[in-house]
């Protein structure tokens, strides 16, 4: 298979408390997010400085990766541009997780904590939110050119992401299975479009047809011919 498979997660402890391989927070415009604020304090200032040296901007698609010496349980922290709060839309929202998902892949974070909620989306609640992060996450995962010589899996990929999450878990959790499973529909449409037609045959089709009736009780599928 050419996607690696990723898991989410539901965390309710604040970011400097947040065992993983790295802490992901937001970086707007106009200054540092809640999440990012107290993540700055536990580390001693070094989100706020690299800040007010202008080594990020707040705007959309910025990354930059800091290193802690104390402060935290995680070896690195991802500071991600979000942009300004009236200009993030849906497709700001999801570029923003397509940006911040291609660095962790290739940065070598095997799991990464999501502390990205307190940048609000226009018109958007927190469960659309997760629902749309862990959609373009899942799909994100997919590499094409499986077929080729040349093609080469990342050696550490995202495998688990935990989203921070206050009050209502089960919603969130929904709202993060719903996302995960349409992404990994959109992936497997993808991947069979890709698919050379030698390999892609009608009995292939077929065969990933009933794999997914196996796989899901409200499925069923019936070859005709």
């Amino acid at each position: 298979m050419s996607t690696t498979p990723i898991r989410f997660q539901v965390i309710n402890t604040p970011p400097q408390a947040t065992r993983s391989d790295c802490i992901v927070v937001g970086i707007t415009p106009d200054g540092l997010t809640s999440s990012a604020t107290q993540l700055n304090k536990a580390c001693g200032g070094i989100i706020r400085k690299a800040f007010k040296q202008g080594d990020i901007q707040g705007k959309a698609g910025n990354l930059l990766y800091l290193y802690p010496a104390s402060g935290t349980l995680a070896p690195r922290i991802l500071l991600v541009g979000c942009g300004k709060n009236d200009k993030r839309d849906g497709d700001a929202w999801n570029k923003i997780i397509d940006t911040t998902c291609t660095a962790l892949n290739k940065g070598g974070s095997r799991n990464a904590a999501f502390y990205l909620t307190d940048c609000k989306v226009k018109g958007r609640n927190r469960d659309w939110q997760l629902q749309e992060a862990a959609r373009t996450m899942a799909n994100a995962m997919y590499q094409r050119g499986e077929m080729k010589s040349t093609f080469k899996k990342p050696e550490n990929p995202l495998t688990q992401a935990k989203f921070y999450v206050a009050g209502n878990e089960a919603g969130a959790r929904k709202a993060l299975a719903r996302g995960k499973a349409i992404g990994e529909g959109m992936t497997l449409a993808r991947r069979l479009g890709d698919l050379p037609a030698n390999v892609c045959t009608p009995s292939y089709l077929a065969s990933q047809a009933r794999r997914l009736a196996r796989k899901h009780t409200s499925i069923t599928a019936k070859v005709l011919n």
